[in-house]
C-alpha cells in the first residue's frame, strides 16, 4: 500500500492581491485601457466591462494561476469579446502556449453551451500583468514560437498579447499612472516586492496615495489587502521597520497594521500548534504500528521500517494499523 497523497492548491501573495485589486472592474479597466494598443482601446465601451462569473473559468485554471475574465462590447458587438488579464511573476517561455490552452478551453465551453449556435465564437483579448525579474523577456507572439517559412506560415496559428512589464516601469512613471491610487500601490509594491530596501526608501513618496486609498469607499479593506500583503512578502524585521515608517508617515494606519500584525501572529501560532498536533498523532501511530507486527510476531524488514519512519500522514498510519491486525505480512501490508 502506497501513503494517501493530497493535491493542494498554492495561492500566492501576489495572485491574491492582483486579484483582491483588479477584479473590481474599475481598476481592471484602466489597467486594461493602458495596456492594450489605443486604437482598440477607443473601440471598447469600457463602461459594459463586466467580470465574468466563475462558472465561465475552467476550475483547474482558476485554482493554478492569477486570471481575470472579462466581456465587454467591442465595435458596437456585444457578447463576442472576452478580455482577460493574466498575473505572471516569474518568466516563462510557455506563455503564448498556456494563453492558447486557456483560450481553446474557453472556446470549448462556449461551443458546449450553444450547440445549436456556436458561431461565431468570442474573440478573446489576452494581456498579461508581469512582475518577473529582471524583466519579460518571453515572446509575445505564439506563432514566435515555432520556426516558419513563408509556406508554412498559414498553418500555424497567429495570435499576441499585450503586456504590463513591471520591471521595465520605474516608480515615478507607476506614481503618474491614469489608475486609482489603489492599484497604483498595488503596483508599486508587487514591483518592488524582491527587494524590500526599495519600498522602505520610497514609501514618503508614496504616502499621498496611500492616504488616498484609506480614506475612500471602503478604503479600509483596500489598505488592509496591501499591508497583508506586505506583512506575507516581507521579512518578519522587514515589516517592522515598514510598519514604524507608514505609522510615523501615517499615524492613523497604526490601527490597520497592529490588526495585521495580530492576524499573521495568530495565524502562525494556530499553525505551530496544528503541526505539533500532527506530528505528536503520527508518532503514536508509527509506534503503534510497530507494536502489532511485535505482538502478532510478523517479521519487518529494515526497508519497511524506513518507509514506516518516513511516513507522517496520519490517515495513512491509522490505516495501516488497522490493517496489520489481519495482515499475512508486512510485505503484504505495504504492497497491497
Amino acid at each position: 500500500m502506497r501513503p494517501v497523497q493530497c493535491r493542494t492548491v498554492t495561492v500566492t501573495p501576489h495572485d491574491s492581491l492582483f486579484k483582491t485589486v483588479f477584479r473590481q472592474t474599475e481598476h481592471a479597466a484602466a489597467e486594461l485601457r493602458y495596456i492594450l494598443p489605443e486604437t482598440l482601446g477607443q473601440k471598447i465601451d469600457w463602461s459594459t466591462l463586466s467580470l465574468c462569473s466563475s462558472e465561465h473559468i475552467d476550475p483547474k485554471l482558476e485554482q493554478s494561476r492569477g486570471d481575470l475574465l472579462f466581456s465587454a462590447i467591442v465595435a458596437g458587438r456585444p457578447g463576442h469579446v472576452l478580455l482577460l488579464l493574466e498575473h505572471q511573476s516569474t518568466n516563462d517561455a510557455r506563455m503564448p502556449l498556456r494563453l492558447a490552452e486557456y483560450m481553446h478551453r474557453l472556446w470549448q465551453r462556449h461551443w458546449d453551451e450553444h450547440p445549436k449556435n456556436p458561431l461565431p465564437l468570442p474573440i478573446i483579448i489576452p494581456a498579461v500583468l508581469a512582475q518577473a525579474h529582471p524583466g519579460w523577456t518571453a515572446v509575445s507572439r505564439f506563432h514566435d514560437l515555432f520556426e516558419v517559412t513563408p509556406e508554412l506560415a498559414p498553418f500555424v496559428p497567429h495570435f499576441s498579447y499585450a503586456i504590463d512589464d513591471l520591471a521595465g516601469t520605474s516608480d515615478d512613471e507607476l506614481l503618474v499612472r491614469p489608475l486609482g491610487a489603489l492599484p497604483r500601490s498595488a503596483l508599486w509594491l508587487m514591483r518592488n516586492v524582491r527587494t524590500p530596501r526599495a519600498v522602505l526608501e520610497r514609501l514618503p513618496q508614496w504616502r499621498e496615495p496611500l492616504v488616498q486609498v484609506l480614506r475612500a469607499p471602503n478604503g479600509a479593506d483596500g489598505f488592509a489587502g496591501l499591508l497583508r500583503y506586505v506583512a506575507l512578502v516581507m521579512e518578519e524585521l522587514q515589516f517592522e521597520e515598514f510598519r514604524d515608517k507608514l505609522v510615523a508617515l501615517i499615524p492613523s494606519s497604526e490601527t490597520y497594521v497592529m490588526t495585521i500584525a495580530e492576524q499573521l501572529e495568530a495565524k502562525g501560532e494556530a499553525k505551530g500548534e496544528a503541526k505539533g498536533e500532527a506530528k505528536g498523532e503520527a508518532k503514536g501511530l508509527r509506534a503503534a504500528l510497530l507494536a502489532v507486527f511485535e505482538a502478532r510476531g510478523l517479521p519487518i524488514s529494515a526497508a519497511h521500517r524506513a518507509l514506516i519512519a518516513a511516513c507522517s500522514d496520519s490517515a495513512t498510519l491509522d490505516q495501516w494499523v488497522r490493517l496489520a491486525a489481519t495482515t499475512e505480512s508486512a510485505d503484504a501490508l505495504f504492497h497491497e
